[in-house]
This record gives C-alpha cells, sequence and structure tokens, in this order.
C-alpha cells in the first residue's frame, strides 16, 4: 500500500502519514520540509528486529543514501517515539523499513509494517 497523508486537527501537529504495509520500498511522507513529532511503528507481526530508516533528502535511495535517523525495532514490538520539540527535515521525508542497520540494507522484512508519522 502506498503512504495516504491526512491533514487533522492536532495541537502538535497538522498531518498524519500512515502507511500500512512499509517494508524497503521508500515512501514519502512529505515532499518537502516538515517537523516530526511522533512516530508510531508496529513489528508486532515480525518474529525478528527491522530498522525504520528516514531521510531528509528529495530522492534518496535505500541501501546507499545515509539516512538521517535510523530506529531499531525489536521483534514483535511495537515503538513509539515522540519528538516533543520536532525533528527537523529540511528538504523532504522519505522512509523505508529494513532488516539491516547502517546505511547499506535492502532486504525488506519478512511481513511489511504498519507505521505512521505526525509531522507539520
Amino acid at each position: 500500500m502506498a503512504s495516504v497523508t491526512s491533514t487533522i486537527s492536532n495541537p502538535t501537529y497538522s498531518k498524519r502519514t500512515r502507511d500500512s504495509a512499509t517494508a524497503s520500498t521508500l515512501q514519502t511522507a512529505s515532499s518537502s520540509a516538515t517537523n516530526v513529532f511522533h512516530l508510531s511503528m508496529d513489528n508486532t507481526v515480525n518474529t525478528a528486529n527491522v530498522h525504520f530508516k528516514a531521510y531528509d533528502s528529495a530522492a534518496p535511495s535505500v541501501g546507499t543514501t545515509d539516512p538521517n535517523l535510523i530506529v531499531r525495532l525489536p521483534a514483535s514490538r511495537r515503538v513509539e517515539l515522540i519528538c516533543k520539540e520536532g525533528m527537523t527535515f529540511s528538504t523532504a521525508l522519505k522512509f523505508a523499513v529494513v532488516t539491516e542497520a547502517g546505511t547499506g540494507g535492502t532486504t525488506s522484512p519478512t511481513t511489511a509494517l504498519d507505521v505512521s508519522i505526525g509531522h507539520s
């Protein structure tokens, strides 16, 4: 499923991007500058650790471009991150989930994840 961005009424952020099938294919949360306030990543569907990677780039390449943020998602767990002051992505916000940590790695998890990003 492709990511869907909705305008919402929230005192902290005005948009929520959700992709219920996030894997190694790059998804777009924002094509322009944005601030991230909330990340929700559900890895309860997998029995192995995976890694959420976010890029501040209009055209990153998964496995080649250095991610600006990497979050390790433990097996069979859901992870919520609150960024009270906001995390700035000055160009764009693209994201993917792969099995490998670090810059390299293009292998999709066994089962794609549900990822939600609150941003403005």
